[in-house]
């Protein structure tokens, strides 16, 4: 009966019936019997009894193959009759399961020991799981392509590169390609005034727009190639000889000269004509639009092709050094300099760390190859070296120093390192 029953009517009951009061929650058949929220004290018989169970086995005597089998014949069977009447709370789920990982993992059902409560992805430093690990263990991908790295330029729109990457594969959709197809069609160029067959060179090269345009970014640039291939003329840029800060313009200049000859063409054959100059202008746009997003710093930088090469061609960046020197720690204290670099990244990676006293003399000092992981692993384990070797030898009152902003700011709490 419910507890704000009257005591009479209890009473009543009580006589007739011969049954004694009680209180919830109670147990019936091995279940909890309750009428308010799950609790979980309600479920302590049925881990109580998992528990004893374990008591009865050594883990310490089973292998791994005998903890399995026992998990599964034996401890998870003891509260399915429970769960089948039942929905008890998530967190006596996670109990259980703790309990089985304990006799899993480690040779005792209690105590503070560390064991595989969660999944561990291998793959990658951090045991998390990620889509692009997962996709370069099961991709069967062949040898990369060089050529198509001087495709995908960082700072060019994606659908520029990925125009000359249709474009290189001559897939993009001009008459005499239909014609290969087997298909009838009546071809013509819309980009001449006395119309000829439309082809994939012609586009490309031997309009009277496309010679003219290869023919001034060219002769600006100091290329001298044949107008035969396309994919001749697309090399030439990327082989010729530059000065380091335009060679992400070399390397876009083909590409968005065959864009803009490609929209030329479609804008001719559906809308109307654009004229050559219109063209080169758009190109100068889009590279000089490219240089102001490669080098911010740069706010000078003209819009012409010409003026472009002549700037970084006689480009010299302004240095500025600043001095930086080791200061000794205060009297009586001592400090612990930490290192971790990777090569690649993640790649072959190390970690170094230096004790020094407050008269600069050095107390130790250690270097560590950690095999292959990321420059963050290295500069933290360089961290937690460095801090135990402090410790274990009572360098005390001590301080870190490390080049890392990131884990600076980490330790700091100015960042969440999740």
């Amino acid at each position: 009966m419910h507890a704000n029953v009257a005591q009479v009517l209890f009473q009543t009951v009580s006589d007739i019936t011969g049954f004694a009061r009680g209180e919830f929650a109670f147990t019936y058949l091995g279940c909890p019997v309750f009428y308010t929220r799950r609790r979980k004290d309600c479920y302590d018989d049925l881990v109580k009894k998992v528990k004893a169970r374990l008591h009865s086995w050594k883990g310490k005597l089973l292998s791994f193959g005998g903890k399995a089998t026992l998990i599964t014949g034996v401890l998870q069977s003891m509260p399915v009759h429970l769960l089948s009447v039942l929905d008890p709370p998530d967190n006596i789920l996670e109990h259980l399961h703790k309990i089985f990982a304990r006799l899993f993992w480690i040779t005792k059902e209690e105590g503070s020991e560390e064991y595989w409560d969660r999944p561990y992805w291998m793959p990658t430093s951090s045991d998390k799981f990620i889509v692009s690990s997962a996709w370069q263990i099961l991709r069967h991908s062949a040898n990369p392509n060089p050529k198509f790295k001087h495709m995908w330029i960082k700072g060019l729109p994606f659908k520029i590169s990925f125009f000359l990457w249709i474009l290189w594969r001559h897939k993009l959709s001009t008459d005499d390609l239909w014609k290969r197809q087997g298909y009838i069609h009546v071809s013509r160029c819309w980009c001449c005034q006395h119309p000829r067959k439309e082809t994939f060179d012609h586009i490309f090269l031997t309009t009277p727009t496309a010679s003219k345009v290869w023919k001034i970014f060219f002769g600006d640039a100091g290329i001298n190639v044949p107008l035969v291939q396309v994919k001749q003329v697309i090399r030439a840029w990327w082989n010729t000889k530059y000065y380091p800060k335009l060679r992400p313009l070399f390397q876009a200049a083909p590409t968005i000269i065959t864009w803009e000859l490609r929209k030329k063409r479609n804008t001719s054959r559906n809308v109307g004509t654009i004229s050559t100059n219109r063209v080169i202008h758009k190109v100068n746009k889009t590279l000089h639009y490219l240089a102001r997003f490669r080098y911010p710093w740069l706010s000078h930088i003209l819009v012409m092709w010409p003026d472009m090469i002549k700037l970084f061609e006689g480009y010299k960046p302004i240095l500025i050094t600043k001095k930086v020197t080791w200061q000794a720690s205060y009297e009586g204290w001592y400090k612990c300099n930490t290192y971790g670099a990777s090569k690649g990244n993640p790649g072959p990676s190390s970690l170094g760390f230096c004790g020094r006293n407050d008269a600069g003399d050095l107390v130790y000092a250690r270097a560590v190859d950690l095999g292959v992981t990321t420059n963050i692993v290295a500069e933290a384990k360089a961290i937690v070296q460095g801090l135990e070797y402090c410790i274990e030898h009572d360098l005390h009152p001590l301080i870190l120093e490390t080049n890392s902003l990131v884990l600076k700011k980490v330790i700091e709490g100015e960042w969440d390192p999740h």
